[in-house]
């Protein structure tokens, strides 16, 4: 599976979760799980789209000098 696809498949799940959150919102039920599920996958496709600093630097390094 590509970076891409997998990215695509975070999305995909963070919408269907969206779609669960909102309607626990209308019925009134709690969805602390839900929006802990949420926040993960995020995270997820945050550290994907967005490497921090020493991620792109020892990738740099390691391809270099690998």
């Amino acid at each position: 599976m590509s970076q891409q696809q997998y990215i695509r498949t975070l999305y995909d799940q963070i919408a269907r979760l969206n779609l669960i959150i909102d309607r626990k919102i209308m019925i009134g039920k709690s969805y602390k799980l839900e929006a802990k599920r949420h926040k993960a996958l995020l995270m997820k496709v945050r550290k994907y789209k967005n490497p921090g600093f020493f991620d792109r630097l020892s990738s740099v390094f390691y391809r270099e000098y690998a």
